[in-house]
This record gives structure tokens, sequence and C-alpha cells, in this order.
């Protein structure tokens, strides 16, 4: 019994030191496309449809505007989605925009209509996604 355990012991040995190196196999991986989205803050104020008849103000509608809005950017994200022989890499970064809003006036004088806009204006960037694309890879 020693003398065959010494021979597996010393088997295991040189079959360990000539193995091949473990080559990576492809991980079979895809890039699923993100469509571009707008998120908004929960805070804001209403912008109103004013009418004024003899310095009557009579409020006809309104409609929210957030004091942020968020976009994200259209991209590609690398998922665990299986696709057989594919792989997913980086190519580049897209930006998350960040647009400040706020209610804006126009007054028709000849009918005494005040009607105010929700409008949003760039602010500057909040942070930056990753890119991705599908890439060809082959299992071994």
């Amino acid at each position: 019994m020693k003398f065959a355990s010494k021979h597996a012991a010393l088997f295991l040995a040189v079959a360990a030191v000539t193995a091949p190196a473990v080559i990576a196999q492809c991980p079979n991986l895809r890039a699923i496309n993100r469509p571009g989205r707008w998120d908004s803050s929960e805070t804001g104020t209403r912008c109103m449809k004013i009418l004024n008849i003899f310095g009557l103000r009579i409020g006809l509608s309104s409609s929210f505007c957030p004091d942020v809005r968020y976009f994200y950017p259209p991209r590609r994200d690398c998922m665990v989605f299986m696709n057989c022989g594919t792989d997913c890499e980086k190519i580049g970064e897209v930006a998350l925009e960040r647009w400040e809003c706020k209610c804006t006036s126009s007054t028709d004088i000849d009918l005494g209509v005040v009607e105010e806009s929700c409008d949003c204006t760039l602010a500057g960037e909040e942070g930056l996604f990753d890119d991705h694309t599908t890439i060809p890879c082959v299992n071994v």
C-alpha cells in the first residue's frame, strides 16, 4: 500500500507541473440596449394658465414643473444574458445630464391671458455610465 500511495502522489505532482495552462472560456455574454429616459424630481411648482378679466384673475389650468430633471442617455450595458460565442467590451462613456426647470410666463395682452410653461435648461453632468458592445470570442 505504501508503494502505491507514493506513486500516486508522484504522478499527481508530475501531472500538476506538466498540465497546460487553463485557457479562459468565452463568457457567452452580450450587451443589451438601454433606451434613454427622463426622471424628474418630486419637488417643483405648478405652471398656470390665467385669464385676467378687469383685474379678476381666473386660473384655467395648471401643470407640474419639477425643480430638476435628469436625462439618462441611451447606452448598452453588459448584462448576464447568455449569448453563445460573445463577450461584452467597454467602448466608452455617456453622461447623465442634469436639467434645472422653472415656470416662465408669456402674456397675451389683447386677450388678458397669462400662460406659464415649464422650461428646462441643461445645468451640467452628474456622472458617467459605461457604454458597451458585443464582440465575438471563441470557446475552447
